[in-house]
C-alpha cells in the first residue's frame, strides 16, 4: 500500500486553497495531522472547540500535543480525504486514516464559522 501526504485528486485546487473557504480550513487541519506541524492550529480551530470523538481535546494546546504525539508515534500515518461535501457551515468529509498495516474508514462532519472549525463529529465502522 502506498501512503502519501498529498490531498487526493478528487479535491480540486479551489476546494483546498480558496482563502476563507470552509473546505480550505478543513484541508489544512487534516494536512496538519499528516505533517505533524501544528503551528497554524490557532488559526484553524476556534475558542470553545469541541471534538466529540475526543472530548479531552478542548484547547489548541490539547490538540497540538495530540498532533505532535501522533506524528512522533507513527510518522507514516496519513489522513486521506476522498471527498468534502457541503458549502455552508456544515461540511461532511469522507476519508480514511491509513498506516502501513491498516486503513480505517471515517466520516467527519465539521462545523465551520468565521473561517475556523468550531465542532467535529467522527463516524467509523471500525
Amino acid at each position: 500500500m502506498s501512503i502519501t501526504n498529498e490531498i487526493p485528486r478528487s479535491l480540486t485546487v479551489a476546494d483546498t486553497t480558496r482563502t476563507g473557504s470552509a473546505r480550505s480550513v478543513i484541508a489544512r487541519y487534516f494536512r496538519m495531522w499528516n505533517d505533524g506541524d501544528a503551528s497554524a492550529l490557532h488559526k484553524l480551530i476556534a475558542l470553545g472547540w469541541v471534538d466529540h470523538a475526543h472530548p479531552d481535546w478542548r484547547t489548541t494546546a490539547d490538540v497540538s500535543n495530540a498532533v505532535v504525539s501522533a506524528h512522533v508515534e507513527n510518522p507514516e500515518r496519513r489522513v486521506l480525504v476522498d471527498a468534502m461535501l457541503g458549502d455552508g457551515r456544515l461540511i461532511t468529509v469522507n476519508g480514511r486514516i491509513a498506516t502501513r498495516d491498516r486503513v480505517q474508514n471515517r466520516v467527519w462532519i465539521v462545523r465551520v464559522e468565521d473561517d475556523q472549525m468550531h465542532e467535529m463529529w467522527t463516524y467509523s465502522a471500525d
